[in-house]
């Protein structure tokens, strides 16, 4: 048996996931790099304009992209 037995289990079994689905860090690294040049055309295009990241990044809950 992979995991023991009860809650100690189940625990296992969603950090064992949560390590699967997580992004590594160097992806990390790189949407946040994507980000900061699109932000940079737009400032570029209109110096005024307020650039907001929302959705499954903003909130660090999007998945890798494996």
């Amino acid at each position: 048996m992979k995991y023991n037995m009860g809650v100690t289990g189940l625990h296992e079994e969603i950090m064992e996931f949560y390590n699967f689905v997580s992004p590594r860090p160097e992806e990390e690294t790189m949407r946040k790099e994507v980000v900061k040049r699109i932000e940079s055309v737009i400032k570029d295009l209109w110096p005024t304009a307020d650039v907001q990241i929302f959705g499954s990044f903003s909130t660090g809950l999007y998945l890798p992209t494996r």
